[in-house]
């Protein structure tokens, strides 16, 4: 876009990007809408845990290894859980991507999605909000506020000792 003769980047830097995919808009996630879904899944970890995951650690064990990022095991605990609980998993899919349920769980819809175009589906979303740069970022801020609890806690500083003496 242009501004007064000039190209304004922060113009289209803001606009949000979108792509279509079998019929679902997949858009950058706005704070709000991944807050609702989140807020669905706080039952969740306790149905995962106990249906699905007993060989994969507790519930803190799993929510560290997102929280880190690990795509291989989002994928694991996506497939497990899809195939375990089914209806949560698709009412938690449903919110975040702005998916009718009807299209996840109704097999006699012409517009039923298929594992493989959800699958689609999940990594455009990943690709396109980046997810990943979002977990480092919060390991990130994890570390500071633990190192400044520490330093509150014992008075102590792990950094370099002061020039006053």
């Amino acid at each position: 876009m242009k501004l007064f003769g000039k190209k304004d980047r922060s113009l289209v830097m803001s606009l949000p990007e979108e792509k279509e995919l079998y019929g679902v808009k997949i858009v950058k996630l706005p704070i709000g809408r991944y807050l609702r879904a989140i807020s669905m899944l706080e039952r969740l970890p306790e149905v995962i845990v106990k249906t699905i995951m007993p060989d994969l650690g507790g519930s803190a064990s799993i929510a560290e290894k997102i929280i880190k990022g690990d795509q291989d095991f989002v994928e694991l605990l996506l497939f497990r859980a899809i195939s375990a609980v089914p209806q949560e998993i698709c009412a938690f899919i449903s919110e975040l991507f702005g998916i009718e349920l009807g299209r996840l769980l109704d097999p006699f819809r012409d517009d039923a999605l298929t594992l493989k175009e959800l699958s689609d589906i999940i990594l455009a979303f990943w690709e396109l909000n980046d997810l990943s740069g979002f977990f480092g970022n919060v390991r990130k801020l994890r570390t500071k506020l633990t190192a400044r609890k520490t330093t509150e806690n014992t008075g102590f500083n792990a950094g370099s000792q002061s020039d006053k003496a």
